[in-house]
């Protein structure tokens, strides 16, 4: 503690503050059973010094004056093997210098992200309010996991609010998102498309014509966070994508009918709306859906969330009959 009181912060980086560790480990085995045990990993590997091939410390420093960083990757890929027990050891090199250390589990209590899913490290957090704690299962048998961001991802999409989305976790990879996004109106075609029949499938509640304030600034928010997730795109305005005016002609049970342009997209788009429909994969419908399982077909399930989410009606066509009618 007394040589980082004296040494300039600015000369105390992570590579010289690991060494630093490193250094005061190797004096304190002398004499010990550690005693020649100690050793670093290497540079990009976890954790990065290890004790008689079981025990290990993860160094982290910080020039801020707070105890709170960026850890590692949830799916610990280069983890060292044999490696049973990992502490962390943190230096904060602001305000008033100080370390503290406690087993690595335990300063855990989120997961943040930078290009992958990592966890926040927090050296102050109370025993008992780690990410682990929060799940329900601890820390050895997540990293245990065969896909543990999987899990950590179950986990918080349980927990969003309307509007919020997971964008650095898809299928339980690290994220491959572009490292850009952009207006929707630059999108290809194809890719616009794509996206209005998504919405329709997954948030049928963006063709809902009712023009009461409450239920038209809600009904896109989902949306609007699927297509930043799905397609690295954004809409400054983006109810225009599914509330043009005017209306357009569909026969439907024998009958001649105007419809508002909203609804006919599920007339013009039905055999896509079909095709994305049985592709989508179960875990994402239970989860736009905010349902708990699908007993039913997906299709039922569809119609009647089509019903209820879009309110429009005409004489006694129902927005599941245009669908129907342009699948014919």
């Amino acid at each position: 503690m007394e040589k980082i009181k004296k040494t300039p912060t600015q000369k105390m980086d992570g590579v010289s503050f690991e060494f630093f560790v490193f250094e005061q480990m190797c004096l304190a085995a002398k004499d010990t059973k550690f005693e020649g045990s100690i050793a670093q990993t290497g540079k990009q590997t976890f954790p990065d010094i290890i004790a008689n091939k079981y025990f290990g410390i993860e160094v982290k420093v910080t020039a801020e004056d707070k105890w709170v960083s960026t850890g590692n990757s949830v799916a610990e890929g280069t983890r060292v093997d044999d490696v049973g027990r990992i502490y962390m050891f943190f230096g904060k090199l602001g305000g008033t210098p100080g370390i503290k250390f406690k087993p690595y589990q335990e300063c855990l209590p989120e997961v943040v992200v930078t290009h992958s899913p990592r966890y926040k490290i927090d050296m102050e957090l109370p025993k008992g309010k780690s990410i682990f704690d929060k799940m329900g299962v601890d820390y050895d048998s997540l990293r245990r996991e065969k896909n543990p961001i999987m899990k950590v991802k179950e986990f918080l999409r349980k927990n969003l609010s309307p509007g919020e989305e997971l964008w650095w976790i898809d299928n339980g990879k690290e994220s491959t998102a572009n490292i850009k996004i952009v207006p929707y109106k630059n999108l290809d075609k194809f890719l616009r498309e794509a996206f209005i029949t998504e919405a329709i499938v997954l948030f049928p509640e963006v063709l809902d014509v009712d023009r009461s304030r409450d239920r038209r600034n809600k009904k896109y928010q989902n949306a609007a966070a699927y297509l930043i997730v799905k397609h690295d795109s954004y809409n400054a305005s983006f109810r225009d994508i599914f509330s043009g005016g005017g209306q357009k002609k569909v026969i439907i049970k024998n009958k001649e009918i105007l419809v508002p342009k909203v609804i006919y997209k599920l007339f013009s788009n039905a055999k896509a709306i079909e095709d994305f429909l049985n592709r989508v994969s179960e875990e994402d419908l239970i989860h736009y859906w905010q349902i708990k399982h699908l007993k039913e077909s997906r299709l039922k399930i569809w119609k009647r969330l089509l019903n209820a989410r879009c309110l429009w009606r005409e004489d006694r066509i129902a927005p599941f009959d245009v669908f129907e009618a342009g699948l014919k």
